[in-house]
């Protein structure tokens, strides 16, 4: 392959939302998620972008927000990008993730499978690997869409992986790709 192909992809997993708004495509950034987004946009600031995208869900929307505007580009929404399709109210989620980890197939009625939320992510993001070679991308999307993706291309991260980052907000992943080949990926310390 040749470097002319070689693209950077910034993940990120939408900031701080507010958790007492239980429609999850409208959850809007708390006002540290806000100030967060603001944060973000700064540390990005040396770096050259090509295009943002974004799933459609207003938390991963706000959260590029301010970056967009300072890069003066628009975020081009992606629905395979978005959080998994929960069923409802769990009254042990932990045990209920664990259970999902274990076989990326289990899922109940009216939920979406782990290995769903991991084909569209990935073939979503592999149109754009081909779409926009040799660019510098920037994905927002979720923990659960983002946790399948790293999955895909490292099957070492697990759920106790998962966990780690459950209550990580923002959280920056850089790919570097050969096409559709990882060549590398490092997590970003962004905010402390």
């Amino acid at each position: 392959m040749t470097d002319l192909a070689l693209t950077t992809v910034y993940f990120v997993r939408h900031a701080e939302s507010d958790m007492r708004v239980r429609e999850d495509r409208v959850r809007p950034l708390t006002a540290k998620g806000l100030a967060d987004s603001a944060r973000l946009a700064e540390w990005f600031r040396p770096i050259s972008i090509d295009h943002i995208y974004s799933s459609p869900y207003l938390r991963a929307w706000q959260t590029l927000s301010d970056l967009a505007a300072l890069k003066g580009l628009d975020i081009q929404p992606v629905e395979d990008f978005r959080e998994r399709q929960n069923f409802g109210w769990i009254a042990n989620f932990n045990d209920h993730l664990k259970w999902l980890w274990e076989d990326f197939n289990h899922c109940k009625s009216g939920e979406e499978a782990m290995r769903q939320v991991q084909n569209r992510a990935v073939a979503a993001l592999e149109r754009l690997l081909e779409a926009q070679a040799g660019k510098t991308l920037v994905i927002g999307t979720h923990g659960t869409a983002l946790s399948m993706m790293i999955n895909h291309y490292d099957p070492k991260f697990r759920f106790e992986d998962f966990m780690n980052i459950k209550n990580v907000m923002p959280w920056v992943v850089m790919a570097q790709f050969d096409h559709k080949e990882l060549i590398g990926m490092k997590e970003m310390i962004v905010l402390e």
